[in-house]
């Protein structure tokens, strides 16, 4: 396999005259998240060790080709993740993603996602919606997920089997980060959230076996 070191993430253009990197610095984090919470209030969430990071929708070593690898770190192929999910319940997912196709000879057609906007507690308890931008108009940017999925496609010759994947496992409590993209609510309250998802003629599962 091709070892991909160093790589830096690019916007190529594609976000006119928004800079990405400049959107995910922890200085521009702190800036918004004082406008849309209230002063100070980026102290609650944005520590040293918690913050927001590019969460990858299709993971690096998902691919072989050099090519493919260094073309995941377009900023397109990202969207704001809390370091704590993206280094945790989310790439254990992907991990488990790859050993099942591995150890059960699978070909996947896998599509990854966001779905819904994050929210947090203002300084008056009131919940508000999270974007690292606002354009022209003042009309947020750049949403801070409430949930990353997966739909995994596993394709024989004769048949297809759809799975939702969503970061979320109701039935493993001692995972506090397994909520969603938001470690800083509790599981029962994401459970609301997850009785709102779209319907589909898919099930939702949990992964790990």
């Amino acid at each position: 396999m091709y070892e991909c070191r160093t790589l830096i993430h690019t916007d190529t253009g594609l976000f006119g005259k928004f800079r990405m990197a400049q959107v995910y610095s922890m200085k521009n984090q702190r800036a918004r998240f004082m406008e849309i919470l209230g002063d100070k209030m980026d102290r609650r969430y944005i520590t040293r060790n918690q913050f927001l990071t590019r969460g990858h929708l299709a993971p690096r070593v998902d691919f072989t080709l050099g090519a493919l690898q260094r073309a995941s770190f377009h900023y397109i192929n990202t969207a704001p993740q809390w370091l704590r999910g993206n280094a945790g319940d989310w790439a254990a997912l992907e991990d488990a993603v790859r050993r099942r196709a591995y150890r059960n000879g699978s070909r996947l057609v896998v599509y990854t996602g966001t779905y819904g906007v994050c929210t947090l507690a203002d300084a008056h308890n009131e919940q508000q919606e999270l974007f690292l931008n606002v354009d022209d108009n003042n009309n947020g940017v750049v949403p801070v997920p409430l949930y990353y999925y997966k739909l995994r496609n596993v394709v024989s010759e004769t048949w297809i089997i759809t799975n939702v994947i969503i970061q979320f496992w109701t039935e493993v409590k001692k995972y506090k980060d397994a909520g969603g993209n938001n470690p800083f609510q509790e599981l029962a309250e994401l459970d609301l959230h997850v009785l709102v998802l779209p319907h589909s003629n898919v099930d939702i599962k949990r992964i790990f076996r």
